[in-house]
């Protein structure tokens, strides 16, 4: 997985792992006490100008991963940044 972000290219095999880059950039504003969720959460009500409330929820149900995820998807569809999810791998010919 690729995701572009702030002029930076984050590569990892998860979105927890890319959002954990993006959080330890200088700059990032990330406390080191802090959990994904609540960087995700900080992150999130900082795009409230520009990203509706309904989608700034972050559930305390979901997986780190999923949160990640919808993190990175919600920052490429309001294009604040660019998730390649494809793999590199050859096209499947079934």
């Amino acid at each position: 997985m690729i995701f572009f972000y702030n002029d930076k290219e984050y590569s990892a095999t998860t979105a927890t792992e890319i959002v954990i880059q993006m959080a330890r950039e200088p700059g990032s504003g990330f406390l080191g006490s802090e959990t994904l969720k609540d960087y995700v959460f900080r992150s999130l009500t900082a795009l409230s100008d520009r990203i509706p409330m309904r989608e700034l929820g972050v559930s305390s149900h979901l997986s780190d991963e999923a949160i990640a995820f919808n993190y990175l998807c919600l920052l490429d569809e309001y294009d604040d940044g660019s998730l390649d999810a494809s793999p590199k791998s050859p096209t499947f010919k079934g």
